[in-house]
């Protein structure tokens, strides 16, 4: 434990401080030089298929597809959703997640409050903000992407939080996913198609001010280097997206995870242009010019 008693609040340099704890890493000897981490799972006897899951945040996207072709529909709500439509739906397939970065959660009590009333029982947590909103104890609650799954470690913590599914990192490679759904006793699942937002700020870039802002989703253009990136204005923040899609579905289609989840989700879509996404990835085909990510690096 560190304190630090700063009566004159004085300031330092992040870059003074990044080179003390670089000079400090540089000092820590290890005595082993070989760690193997403990196989805390046994090997997982899975006998079911394999099943697909969509998450969108907009249900008419959803119009077009054959739902018995997906095991959970998870649909990402905001303050303003209209949850109305869900009542269309089989209510066993519906997972509610929660967003990523939430900086007043207090706004998403009626919406989670209704909910919860009307029987939705399972949910998706993709911060940490949500387990303080969400009574977990009598849940069936999974994680998002975002909370990282990268070790035998964390899926140990995941099992003691009584978890029911966590989603593997779109950070991660393809041998380091397979090892650990080889050992997880816990579902698994892993993101085939998303556009990965690669920066979230819940600041926000218009030029116009609160009182006289539409609050409605703005788009912008950018490029640097040659690269081009999309970004989302909304809810008062922004998001920052690769001009392409990740997508794995061929890279994937091989590894024993229990759930394979496609997302079409923050940008915008067409129930058409959805199907056709959805038709090519249920046959483990990448859409046209997309990202993998570091999925078939072997260098994390």
């Amino acid at each position: 434990m560190l304190t630090v008693d700063n009566k004159n609040s004085l300031f330092t340099p992040a870059s003074m401080l990044n080179e003390l704890r670089r000079d400090l890493y540089n000092r820590i000897k290890i005595d082993r030089q070989q760690i193997e981490l403990p196989d805390i799972f046994g090997k997982k006897q899975n006998t079911e298929k394999r099943r697909f899951v969509i998450k969108v945040d907009n249900l008419d996207y959803l119009k077009l597809l054959d739902l018995e072709k997906f095991a959970e529909i998870v649909y990402l709500i905001n303050p303003q959703s209209d949850v109305k439509g869900l009542a269309k739906l089989p209510k066993n397939k519906v997972r509610i997640a929660l967003p990523t970065v939430c900086r007043h959660p207090v706004l998403f009590a009626d919406i989670i409050a209704k909910l919860l009333d009307g029987g939705y029982n399972k949910w998706e947590v993709a911060n940490y903000w949500g387990f303080a909103v969400l009574p977990c104890e009598r849940l069936d609650i999974s994680i998002d992407s975002m909370i990282y799954m990268l070790n035998t470690q964390a899926m140990s913590m995941a099992a003691e939080m009584g978890l029911s599914l966590v989603t593997l990192s779109l950070e991660d490679d393809k041998i380091n996913v397979c090892n650990i759904v080889e050992k997880s006793k816990i579902n698994t699942q892993i993101v085939i198609y998303q556009d990965v937002p690669l920066f979230t700020s819940v600041g926000c870039i218009r030029d116009n001010d609160c009182s006289n802002c539409k609050r409605q989703p703005l788009w912008f253009d950018l490029e640097r280097d040659g690269h081009k990136f999309k970004t989302l204005s909304d809810n008062c923040q922004m998001m920052v997206f690769d001009d392409k899609p990740y997508c794995v579905a061929e890279q994937a289609q091989d590894i024993a995870t229990d759930y394979l989840r496609m997302d079409f989700i923050y940008r915008p879509y067409t129930p058409k242009k959805v199907k056709q996404t959805v038709d090519k990835l249920i046959q483990y085909k990448n859409v046209s010019d997309c990202i993998d990510a570091n999925f078939m690096s072997n260098n994390l």
